[in-house]
């Protein structure tokens, strides 16, 4: 019993600290330091956790901003450029997902692939791509200002990036707050341990005691299991970490 209270408090402290760490930076290196000597065991511990809480929190970071890219597009053909050619300046623009993806384009259409079927092999890889070769299609085939409607999907994108920033902090919050709740009955139990651990453990050690403590564990299993299903019952399929 004491065993299991030491374990669940110290997971809510590494979890902590792991947090204070994230935001505070406190046990950062100096850039002179970084990289120096072999990773201790604690710091390897340290990342592996990082990485576990990150993928909890479904923490998914984009180094791309595709309604930027829609609006550079706009900008390049507004100043007179063809499709070709604005796709080929956007993509020397800078060196993330989405010009990389404008640069994979711009080499298929040079080795003899139409732009058009260019776009749509590489929107297959990159989703954010997607929007963007629909609306150059949509411009294709009923004739509309392309600059202006890749300005209206850029807003677009941009209202739905929002959104789903907003619904991914949402859901961190109720994740956190589900883990406490998980830990709040060892952390108490943990303090009574501290404050009176003979009568504590008089009690563990009764019939009664025993009983209870089992039917505790039981509905804090059950707990725990209806929380989990109730939290992945409204999180979208698409911000579900895999």
């Amino acid at each position: 019993m004491r065993w299991l209270i030491s374990m669940a408090f110290g997971t809510a402290v590494f979890l902590m600290t792991l947090d204070m760490e994230s935001t505070f930076r406190i046990w950062t290196l100096s850039p002179s330091l970084a990289g120096t000597g072999r990773r201790s065991v604690s710091q390897g511990i340290q990342v592996f956790l990082k990485k576990w809480v990150k993928k909890l929190l479904s923490e998914k970071r984009e180094d791309v901003l595709w309604e930027e890219i829609a609006l550079s597009l706009a900008f390049h053909i507004k100043a007179g450029e063809t499709l070709v050619q604005a796709v080929k300046g956007v993509s020397e623009e800078g060196d993330t997902a989405g010009h990389r993806a404008l640069g994979r384009v711009y080499r298929l259409y040079g080795a003899g692939t139409p732009i058009f079927e260019a776009l749509d092999v590489v929107s297959g890889e990159e989703t954010g791509l997607g929007p963007i070769s629909d609306v150059v299609h949509i411009s294709a085939e009923s004739g509309g200002d392309l600059p202006t409607l890749l300005c209206h999907a850029s807003d677009v994108m941009r209202q739905r990036r929002t959104f789903r920033g907003e619904v991914r902090a949402k859901l961190a919050e109720v994740k956190i707050t589900a883990v406490l709740l998980s830990l709040l009955p060892w952390v108490i139990g943990f303090f009574l341990l501290r404050i009176d651990s003979r009568m504590l453990l008089d009690f563990a050690r009764s019939q009664r005691g025993k009983a209870l403590l089992g039917l505790s564990f039981i509905l804090w299993s059950a707990g725990n299991v209806s929380m989990v299903s109730l939290i992945r019952s409204v999180i979208p399929p698409s911000f579900r970490f895999k």
